[in-house]
């Protein structure tokens, strides 16, 4: 055999190697992370609650003096910046290491976990229809890809977003009902009216972005051991942020930011990341104000993804998967 033809097979060897590897080593990522839910006893997601939803930190501001975790990703009550260890558990996932070849013409390559299959994401991969979304882990559509501002995008206006934890491959979640907050049905308790209506702080929207994502990666959260708002995560919402996709809302007090939210804009349609406190309410105040300003500018509704009391308490309600697709549909092709 000539030289030129054993070079070329031992490139082809070498590449199919390579490819080989990188699919095992996610493989194995997920297998650990699997391992470490077994051992929490698969509790169950509700327990685990809020992370898409604006997520609230110290978990309901210790039952009511610490609320709000919006999607506006996330108003909840388990803490704002931290992924509940709960889907991995429920899904009981004892071959997720197998990985087959889709049946489609295209020939992408899917994940096989016992609720079914999930497409495996590439550069160029799309994301699968929202009817492929498992059932158990509620939701999860696709897993790898890159936190890149166009499939972030791409992601947001199909009713798609991320969440994962450090080590991890990306997972993109789409679940089924979807918390959401109509910036007309916020509900506003009599203390917080109270509040609102002092003058010892300002809130300022778009001041101070990497500081509030800082802030809310950082703000430890009680029964939490990480947060999902990784370095990867802080870079790619930063560059949205850049583009003009994603907003903060500060609350500030004697020049000093104690608390805030940060989301994604998409026509008028708001979709709510997390939230961070430093001081009682600090969080709820600049919430109130975000939707507020949300409603004068015509936006239709706000992403609060994961149900919590905490969200329902402040008007935010379930909706189908169908309803929220038909909504967001209408709503992020309006002009910004």
């Amino acid at each position: 055999m000539a030289v030129p033809a054993i070079v070329a097979m031992l490139l082809i060897m070498l590449i199919r190697a390579v490819i080989m590897l990188r699919m095992i080593v996610g493989s194995l990522m997920l297998m650990r992370r699997w391992l470490r839910c077994r051992r929490g006893n698969g509790r169950q997601m509700q327990a685990a609650a809020g992370r898409h939803g604006i997520r609230e930190e110290h978990g309901q501001q210790q039952q009511d003096d610490g609320a709000i975790k919006a999607h506006g990703r996330k108003i909840a009550q388990s803490g704002h910046a931290v992924k509940p260890q709960l889907h991995y558990a429920n899904a009981h996932l004892d071959d997720i290491a197998t990985i087959h070849p889709s049946l489609t013409p295209m020939s992408h390559q899917y994940y096989r976990l016992p609720g079914g299959l999930v497409r495996a994401l590439q550069a160029s991969t799309p994301f699968p229809p929202l009817e492929a979304a498992l059932q158990e882990p509620n939701g999860l559509i696709a897993i790898g890809g890159e936190l890149t501002a166009e499939r972030l995008l791409s992601a947001y206006r199909q009713g798609i977003f991320p969440w994962f934890s450090e080590g991890e491959p990306i997972l993109w979640w789409s679940p089924d009902p979807r918390m959401v907050l109509f910036p007309t049905e916020l509900k506003i308790s009599r203390s917080l009216a109270k509040r609102l209506k002092c003058r010892d702080y300002e809130v300022r929207f778009n001041t101070a972005f990497s500081e509030v994502i800082a802030a809310c990666a950082a703000t430890p959260r009680a029964g939490q051991d990480g947060t999902w708002i990784t370095e990867g995560i802080m870079e790619a919402y930063t560059a949205l942020h850049r583009l003009g996709y994603a907003y903060s809302a500060e609350t500030w007090m004697d020049g000093k930011l104690v608390g805030g939210l940060y989301g994604v804009s998409l026509g008028r349609m708001f979709y709510g990341e997390s939230m961070f406190h430093h001081t009682t309410d600090a969080s709820k105040l600049a919430f109130v104000h975000m939707v507020r300003r949300l409603q004068a500018l015509g936006y239709g509704m706000i992403d609060c993804q994961m149900k919590t009391r905490h969200l329902a308490s402040l008007g935010a309600r379930e909706i189908t998967r169908a309803e929220f697709s038909q909504r967001l549909n209408e709503l992020v092709h309006y002009p910004a």
